[in-house]
């Protein structure tokens, strides 16, 4: 995989588009200040290959820049000979979206997977690694292998475990593990099976269930018939009396209609009485009309005229408060002058208050930085005996501290024997589970073995069983054989069989076996056959279980033979020792090491206490010293602040004697104010009062004429009224209104007399055919004790349906079980040998076993190549493995070998670049990647010194002088300096930029 170009946008702090071109890059640094944006352009890459972020996982929202929604990445790389290009977006709200396109040849692009999931896997096809294999073989982990090689054996076990994944084979364990499990627990419960819910299952149940199923269906059509029986009687006596209610129900109707005839003839009177007043309904309707409009006419001239007698007597109130208040008003002049005055001195009350609040603050500052040069002086005098006692502490503290005790070779020489002592705790523990699970499998053995001889014992009493219903079989066959051929001979004739004359026929040959019998033989025979295989079958199984109960007992005895030799072995290298005296010693060493670390600290807290101690008196000194110049320069400013004021007074002064002018001014305006207002108010007050009065005068004059219009109007009306009601046939207009009905009153008065003449018709009809259908009383108790009895058959006969139905699944189920627990036993015995196959696997992959060889074959293989690799970079070092520790083999000096930890800072680097590079070229390897051909190292050069600078640069040179993309992180300028070409991260207004710079 080789990078093409990269752009970006909304990506951390590239807020603006950038576009990154890597073409022609072969060894290049990217550069910039720290926190410029260097490291966000490998997120950046990652990202678009396998949509994550490193250091944030799948939480995309956190890296998308502040103030945006969305950021978008395409990176264009080269992978198998092709170019390819992926795209991908985030947002903050929803989930995003990616693209793969394959952008190689004149067809291109064509887009080859869309989606996260779906690209995320060609991506990982492509490369032939996953994000977390992909970050350890191209942007090297510089940190965890600084790490890696001052760590313990423990520790680097850990840190290579998760570099190479050696974890996969823990998850083969584990998976393996919960197979055996998975195929262990259906033995269980196909075994609880075959002993509990299958046993008893015979032909003779089986009969049984046959006979009985006969018997219920004889009970079953018995009862059908009753139930059929009942059911006609029932419903006789339910249409007799259904007959009977609805001619009752007739004769109520009857009766009730020849009751309401009374009332049915005075709604037809009334309706009668409607439709002679119906042609006078406009004219009566007008006559009310006119009446009601004459009465609110008079009604309202009433109203109005009050309205205006009241509103003269207002319109001379107001009158005479005009006057009153026109007198008033000759002081307006004299306040107005008075409110000039007060305003004009509102500048020297303003300075009054300036000088008086500055006067105040001034007064209470100058106490405060009186108060605060006490404090300082106090704590100046404190800060002095504080550095005294620290320096004191500091000197004992040094005193106390033993430069000579050193525990570390004594940590060197325990720490491989605690290794073995942990080694034999576990191995111990594991030869005690060793031991446990022989004595389990020779259980298991002695239990397969006694239930194998059972069923050998069984088997062999079924085939005796099966031999001797042949027998029987075969006899009644010949004496049925015997009894056909007698019914053709006759005496003195020869004999069909062997021509011999047959003689006199005897009474016991004429006895002949019946169908039943044989058919009985032939079931037994049938039945003891079937039985025998079975059994056969059983004890075969019983067979293969035993074995391999034998062999997994032979398991379990070599792995506790293993384990014990190991026990013994790692009990060898403990030199003679208890492991008990080597945890002792090491609790001791670790005491040692504890007690002179509390005591490094403590030298270090008095020196730090001693150095503060003595800031601490200087600031206090300085304190002192400005303290005392704020006091004096506040006492000058509040004798300013004192004659400010005096001279403000003496002007107020000149113009009022009270304290509070602002308040007179105040007072003065509200009387100027109020009295301004009561005059307008007045004023407007007579213009309103004069104004509604000849409003309603008017109004007045116009009701008196519109009320002698309406009378008229009603009186004309009421004649037109009383003229019609005439010509109708009614007395007055007054009879004509009462005869007058809603329509609403109308139809319903028609309903009803329509509805009562009907209901007789259909009340007649139904008493008539009633009768005709024969309606005799019958009462309900009958219907309902018949109905009782019919429930009651009916319920029998369900019962018996129930009993029949369960009978006949009981029979089935009694035939089918002998089948299953055949077919139970050989999926039982594949259950185990599945189980016994996974359980061993599982044991095999445990991590003191093949884990083990695996991490010890990678350790070995890391530690040869990164050896070759520091050869190359230094010149002079290579890197050994003895004891499980990290050895510096200096070939300067004839192979002296040396701790690792003796290297200089950049001499460590230099080796943690070589382990990285090795690991890098393994986890390809392991992985089966396509050739990845471009490096990243993110920053760690700036602990070199020049010369180890230039040796690091000049193996930078010889990876890219294979053709790889070498890119290195720094922020040190004279690093990007050497290099031939820098990508550079500079911040700005906008956002992060790049620029590209080749020599």
């Amino acid at each position: 995989m080789r990078p093409v170009q990269l752009s970006l946008e909304g990506f951390a702090c590239f807020a603006v588009r950038q576009e990154v071109d890597f073409r022609g890059l072969t060894l290049f640094a990217i550069s910039g200040a720290t926190g410029a944006g260097k490291s966000s352009l490998l997120d950046a890459l990652v990202f678009a290959l396998y949509g994550r972020v490193p250091r944030l996982g799948h939480v995309h929202k956190d890296i998308i820049t502040l103030g945006r929604d969305r950021m978008a990445v395409c990176l264009e790389f080269e992978a198998q000979g092709r170019t390819w290009r992926v795209s991908r977006t985030a947002r903050r709200a929803r989930a995003g979206d990616a693209v793969l396109e394959d952008v190689t040849g004149p067809e291109a692009p064509r887009t080859v997977a869309s989606g996260a999931d779906a690209v995320g896997e060609h991506i990982g096809a492509l490369l032939g690694l996953p994000c977390e294999a992909f970050l350890q073989a191209v942007l090297l982990p510089q940190g965890e292998f600084a790490r890696f090689l001052g760590s313990s054996g423990r520790e680097r076990r850990a840190i290579l475990r998760d570099l190479v994944g050696v974890g996969q084979f823990e998850a083969m364990r584990q998976a393996a593990e919960r197979r055996r499990a998975a195929a262990a627990a259906p033995a269980v419960q196909l075994q609880a099976r075959l002993e509990g819910d299958l046993g008893g299952a015979t032909p003779e149940t089986a009969a049984a269930a046959a006979a009985r199923v006969t018997a219920l269906a004889g009970q079953v059509a018995a009862a059908s018939a009753e139930v059929e029986q009942l059911q006609a009687a029932h419903e006789g006596l339910a249409r007799a009396r259904a007959a009977f209610e609805v001619l009752c129900a007739a004769r109520a109707t009857l009766r009730a209609a020849a009751e309401d005839a009374a009332a049915v003839l005075e709604a037809g009177r009334r309706l009668e009485g409607a439709a002679r007043a119906e042609p006078c309904r406009g004219v009566l309707e007008a006559d009310q009309r006119a009446a009601g409009a004459c009465a609110a006419a008079e009604a309202d001239l009433v109203t109005t005229e009050a309205e205006l007698r009241a509103l003269r007597a207002e319109s001379a109130r107001a009158e005479d408060a005009l006057a009153d208040v026109e007198r008033d008003a000759q002081a307006l002049p004299g306040l107005r002058a008075r409110v000039a005055a007060l305003d004009s001195l509102r500048g020297f009350l303003a300075a009054r208050d300036r000088a008086w609040e500055r006067l105040f603050g001034l007064r209470r500052e100058r106490a405060a930085a009186q108060d605060a040069l006490r404090e300082a002086e106090a704590a100046q005098e404190r800060a002095g005996l504080a550095a005294t006692r620290a320096h004191a502490a500091l000197e004992t503290e040094q005193r106390a501290l033993d430069p000579g005790d050193d525990p570390a070779a004594e940590r060197e020489r325990l720490d491989p024997l605690r290794g073995v002592v942990a080694e034999l705790a576990r191995t111990s523990g594991a030869l005690a589970a060793a031991e446990g699970a022989r004595e389990d499998a020779r259980a298991r053995h002695e239990q397969e073995a006694a239930q194998c001889q059972r069923a050998e014992e069984a088997a062999r009493a079924g085939e005796r069983a099966a031999d001797e219903a042949r027998t029987a079989r075969d006899h009644l066959r010949a004496h049925a054989a015997a009894a056909a051929l007698r019914a053709t001979l006759v005496p003195g004739a020869a004999c069909p069989v062997c021509g011999a004359a047959v003689g006199a026929l005897r009474d016991a040959d004429a006895a002949e076996p019946g169908d039943g019998a044989a058919r009985a033989a032939e079931a037994r025979c049938a039945e003891a056959v079937g039985r025998s295989d079975t059994l056969q079958q059983e004890a075969g199984l019983r067979r293969a279980s035993l074995a391999a109960a034998g062999a997994l007992l032979e398991e379990r005895q070599q792995t506790v033979e293993r384990t014990r030799a190991a026990v013994e072995a790692l009990r060898a290298r403990l030199e003679g020792r208890r492991p008990q005296e080597v945890e002792e010693a090491w609790a001791a060493l670790e005491e040692r090491v504890h007690r002179r670390a509390v005591a490094r600290e403590r030298v270090q807290a008095a020196t730090r206490a001693h150095q503060d101690a003595a800031h601490a008196r200087a600031r206090a000194d300085q304190e002192v010293e400005h303290v005392r110049e704020r006091r004096d320069a506040l006492a000058r400013s509040e004798e300013d602040a004192r004659a400010e004021h005096a001279r403000a007074t003496a002007e107020v002064a000149r113009v009022t004697t009270r304290d509070d002018v602002e308040a007179e001014r105040a007072e003065v305006a509200v009387r100027l104010e109020a009295l301004a207002a009561r005059e307008r108010a007045a004023h407007e007050a007579a213009h309103r009062a004069a104004a509604v009065e000849q409003q309603a005068a008017s109004r007045a004059r116009t009701l008196a004429e519109r009320v002698d219009l309406v009378r008229r109007e009603a009186a004309d009306a009421r004649a037109a009224a009383e003229q019609a009601a005439l010509r109708a046939g009614l007395a007055s207009a007054h009879d004509a209104l009462q005869a007058l009905v809603s329509p609403e009153t109308r139809q319903a008065l028609e309903v009803r007399v329509r509805q009562h003449a009907e209901g007789l018709a259909v009340a007649s009809a139904r008493q008539a055919d009633a009768v005709a259908r024969g309606a005799r009383e019958v009462s309900s108790d009958a219907v309902d004790q018949a109905a009782r009895a019919v429930d009651a058959a009916r319920a029998r006969l369900q019962e018996l349906l129930v009993q029949q139905g369960r009978a006949e699944a009981e029979a089935r189920e009694a035939a089918s079980r002998a089948a299953r627990a055949g077919a139970l036993h050989g999926e039982l015995a594949t259950a185990r040998a599945e189980a016994s196959v996974h359980a061993v696997l599982a044991e095999d992959l445990r991590s003191d076993r093949f884990q083990a060889y695996v991490l010890r074959e990678t350790f070995e293989a890391l530690v040869a190549g990164a050896s070759l690799r520091l050869g190359t970079l230094t010149g002079r070092y290579g890197l050994a493995l003895e004891d499980d520790e990290f050895l510096v083999v200096d070939h300067d000096h004839a192979g002296e070998r040396r701790p690792a930890s003796t290297l200089s800072g950049g001499e460590t680097f230099l080796a943690s670049l070589a382990l990285a590079l090795e690991l890098s070229q393994q986890v390809q390897r392991a992985r089966g990647a396509t050739a990845l051909d471009s490096l990243f190292i993110d920053e760690g050069f700036g602990t070199l010194d020049p010369e180890m600078l230039d040796q690091a640069t000049q193996a930078l040179e010889a990876l890219q002088s294979s053709g790889r993309m070498v890119g290195v992180v720094s922020h040190l300028p004279e690093m990007c300096a050497r290099l031939p070409a820098r990508l550079h991260v500079e911040r700005t207004a906008d956002g992060a930029r790049v620029t590209r710079e080749v020599d």
